[in-house]
């Protein structure tokens, strides 16, 4: 399978397509409301547990509604849990209506294929986000994932997105020389994605 390339297609469908035991980390923005998340929180848990190496990371933004599910889902998968970071909003705050609660953080799961082993770099657990909104009206900030990817990578290691979006995962991996592989349903965003990497790519060379 290409890597350093993002996938236009169903994640599920395109995951299939990589060795086993051959990811070093995963790292996801899935869509969590209503109707979609259960489908994408199927699909990591269904595919983390064979593509990743044996001590390999899944991490994940979650939502609160869910989040309960979702670390079922991972746990049932037989990855063990590693901790929960929390992500503290800079921007607007959500109501989550079905439970009449405002929420001013995201919570971040953090999984490993076993055997588990320390994380080497060591981490604090709140991450203090700012607000990007310029491509995609779910986009991570850049300095999220420029926080949590060094602290659990080597350089020339492989990391999937199965929830591209924008694009912003793999941005970072780039800034910090790994190896990537991304897959995104949509195809507006789809293009996003590739003409944000086009664009960097470009700048890289002056």
């Amino acid at each position: 399978m290409e890597e350093n390339k993002i996938y236009l297609g169903d994640a599920d469908l395109i995951l299939n397509d990589i060795p086993d035991g051959t990811v070093d980390i995963i790292v996801t923005d899935p869509p969590y409301i209503k109707m979609e998340w259960e489908r994408a929180y199927t699909i990591l848990a269904k595919h983390a547990p064979r593509i990743l190496k044996p001590s390999g990371w899944l991490i994940s933004y979650s939502g609160h509604y869910n989040l309960d599910k979702v670390m079922r889902m991972f746990g049932d998968a037989g990855l063990e849990y590693y901790w929960l970071n929390c992500q503290l909003n800079a921007g607007p705050t959500v109501m989550v209506h079905a439970r009449k609660v405002i929420c001013g953080w995201k919570p971040i799961v953090i999984y490993q294929k076993p055997p588990t082993l320390k994380c080497e770099k060591g981490f604090f657990d709140v991450i203090r986000s700012a607000t990007e909104k310029n491509l995609h009206v779910w986009q991570q900030s850049l300095g999220d994932l420029d926080f949590i990817i060094p602290r659990f990578t080597k350089p020339g290691q492989l990391l999937v997105e199965p929830f591209a979006g924008s694009g912003t995962t793999i941005t970072s991996a780039k800034v910090h020389g790994l190896r990537w592989i991304a897959c995104e349903i949509n195809p507006q965003t789809y293009n996003i994605a590739v003409s944000r990497q086009i664009r960097e790519s470009l700048f890289d060379e002056f």
